[in-house]
């Protein structure tokens, strides 16, 4: 039966493509409507033209006057190409191809898990989840893990070690050309830690010490998933009364001093986990009047040391300040304080000087910018005046430390207003971890970066910017400097610039307040100008849900600990020792970790090459994860 229809549809456009459910009607456009003769093939078998109609298609189609060709009611087997050849008036031939496609549609999306019996546990458990549809033909699957797009396609995802960012919700998208369905969520319920992040107290000491009478909590921040079950130790032994997270003295009293840990336990991980030991000093609240009577005491004043006198009566305090009026004149110590705390002290007011120094080259706008190895690779006159005031600063006080710097210059007298003698207080007056209270001048490698962040700081991305003076002992990262000239910059005039952060491993950190990124949200800092394939490919490993790169590795570990970052991820050689001494020690006294992609540790001896080779990676917490994260391509390119 031969249906052709002269007035019939108008034209339309002509469209190669054409997607439709079972049971709609397609419509076939040709690509011109300027013919003396047209018909219409399926698959190179002739089904319709002017004379003709394919029996098999009889009441289904439609040949209209303008060559417009109707199917109706298609199914599964009218999918192919459908060509229309065109015969012109003069006599020349031209054909156009449309291919139709016919797809159930999606519905139903249902997510099924197949876990191991018994609970689900971090880095020792697996999981399989399957996105079943209902129905549907040519299926694409997005996965979804807690709104953040996974990287596999596959209909089924498989998580072979478990870890606590696993939990969901996971949501899986099912997609084809007629409609698009997501799933209900699907939660993991997993167990994980414990992981003790860190002690701490509320009030804050006052000068690292606590005066009798006072009322004071002991925090043990934990991590755990269920609630972890808590042990307190003073000094070694089991403290009663206190099983919970908080350990509160409603009256401290000198018996109280001592170091302080907490036990946490996982009953389902079967974990436990020790926090590093925290020392609480309190002190008798001394009158003013208390009298003075002779005791042996250290004053450094410059460089010389002498023997004053100085002892409060009843007191267990470890120094005490002299006065002139109402000026303090100099603070002394019960002692001299050990090597490691006067190169710290002396270290912190060395980094604020080369701060200062930092901030009057950028001031005066004479910048002195060279290239040492390319444009990603300067050198300011900042960087050289800022390294020799820190060396020769340290080694006129330290003539037997071993400093190595980043900027390689000339032998040459630093003029005295480069130089800085004064000792931070605050430093002298924090008790020094008993390991390293016998660590001689000359087994210490103090390893600087003048200027961290040299291209962001000829860029005016001032924030980036940090002073670094890191501690070695024995290959070890044990002590730290940061300063931050700029810190507050963006506030504008009238605003003080710059503040200084240091830690010691086993004393902690200060000079900034710590924070965690959020628990739920992988935030990942990286390079901003010294990205590559293995860097891009690292990082989309993780699968963050956020990515901040900026410049300066001091600046990334202040991410980290400032709680704007979960990890800071850097798979590339180019970074170095002078670069991560200071803010690893730092990172490391709070309880997190700086290493190589592998997960092995940097070593920091006077004659170990400077070259980061293996990349870095660090973190706050949860470090193991982020390394297991680590593509094999990548580990394979940085061994």
């Amino acid at each position: 039966m031969l249906l052709i229809t002269l007035l019939g549809l108008s034209s339309g456009i002509y469209n190669p493509d054409i997607w439709l459910v079972p049971g709609e009607t397609a419509v076939f456009q040709p690509s011109t409507t300027l013919f003396s003769s047209i018909s219409w093939t399926f698959s190179n078998v002739t089904i319709v033209d002017k004379n003709f109609t394919d029996p098999e298609y009889t009441d289904r189609i439609t040949l209209f006057s303008n060559g417009t060709l109707q199917l109706r009611i298609v199914t599964h087997e009218d999918q192919g190409p459908y060509t229309a050849t065109i015969t012109s008036a003069a006599g020349h031939t031209h054909s156009s191809t449309s291919h139709l496609s016919v797809y159930e549609q999606v519905h139903s999306v249902v997510l099924v898990t197949l876990t191991p019996p018994g609970p689900l546990i971090e880095f020792r458990s697996f999981a399989n989840i399957t996105c079943a549809a209902g129905g549907g033909t040519g299926l694409v699957y997005t996965w979804y893990n807690d709104s953040a797009v996974m990287s596999t396609t596959a209909q089924d995802l498989s998580i072979a070690r478990l870890t606590r960012y696993d939990s969901g919700p996971f949501q899986c998208r099912v997609t084809n050309p007629i409609n698009s369905v997501l799933s209900p969520s699907r939660y993991l319920s997993i167990s994980y830690g414990p992981d003790i992040t860190n002690l701490t107290t509320d009030p804050i000491p006052t000068n690292g010490v606590f005066y009798e009478g006072s009322a004071v909590t002991i925090y043990c921040n934990v991590i755990s998933s269920p609630t972890a079950v808590i042990t307190w130790f003073h000094n070694g032994e089991p403290v009663e009364f206190s099983s919970d997270e908080e350990l509160f003295f409603e009256y401290l009293d000198t018996n109280d001093s001592g170091d302080y840990m907490c036990q946490a336990y996982n009953p389902i991980t079967l974990v436990y986990a020790v926090s590093q030991p925290f020392v609480i000093s309190v002190i008798k609240d001394v009158p003013v009047e208390g009298g003075l009577s002779v005791g042996a005491i250290y004053e450094q004043e410059g460089a010389a040391s002498s023997v004053s006198h100085c002892s409060l009566p009843g007191s267990r305090t470890d120094a005490c300040s002299w006065f002139l009026g109402v000026t303090k004149h100099f603070t002394v110590m019960s002692g001299a304080p050990p090597v490691l705390m006067r190169l710290v002290a002396s270290a912190f007011c060395v980094a604020e000087r080369a701060g200062a120094i930092v901030r009057r080259v950028l001031h005066s706008g004479e910048l002195g910018i060279v290239e040492k190895s390319g444009a990603n690779d300067l050198q300011t006159l900042a960087d050289r005046l800022a390294q020799q005031s820190i060396c020769a600063s340290l080694s006129r006080r330290f003539p037997n430390l071993t400093i190595i710097g980043e900027e390689d210059l000339p032998s040459e007298e630093a003029g005295d207003e480069l130089i800085e003698s004064g000792q931070a207080d605050d430093v002298l007056l924090k008790t020094c971890p008993e390991e390293f209270t016998d660590v001689k001048e000359e087994e210490l490698v103090v390893w600087v970066d003048p200027l961290d962040g040299t291209k962001e700081y000829t860029e005016g991305l001032l924030d980036n910017v940090t002073v670094l003076i890191g501690v070695a002992h024995r290959g070890r990262a044990i002590a730290g400097v940061i300063n931050q000239p700029f810190y507050n910059y963006q506030l504008g005039s009238g605003a003080t610039l710059g503040r200084t952060l240091w830690g010691v491993l086993g004393l902690g950190a200060f000079g900034f307040e710590l924070n965690e990124a959020p628990a739920d949200r992988r935030i990942v800092t990286t390079t901003r100008s010294h990205s590559n394939k293995l860097v891009t490919d690292c990082v989309d490993a993780m699968e963050p849900h956020e990515v901040v790169r900026v410049g300066g590795a001091g600046n990334k570990i202040l991410q980290l600990i400032e709680g704007r970052a979960s990890a800071y991820v850097f798979a590339s050689p180019g970074c170095k020792k002078w670069d991560t001494c200071a803010p690893e020690a730092i990172l490391h006294a709070v309880g997190g970790k700086l290493t190589d992609v592998h997960g092995n540790s940097y070593r920091y001896d006077a004659d170990v090459k400077h070259m980061n080779s293996a990349g870095v990676l660090a973190t706050l917490r949860n470090h193991q994860f982020y390394i297991s994260r680590v593509p094999p391509s990548v580990l394979q390119a940085l061994t």
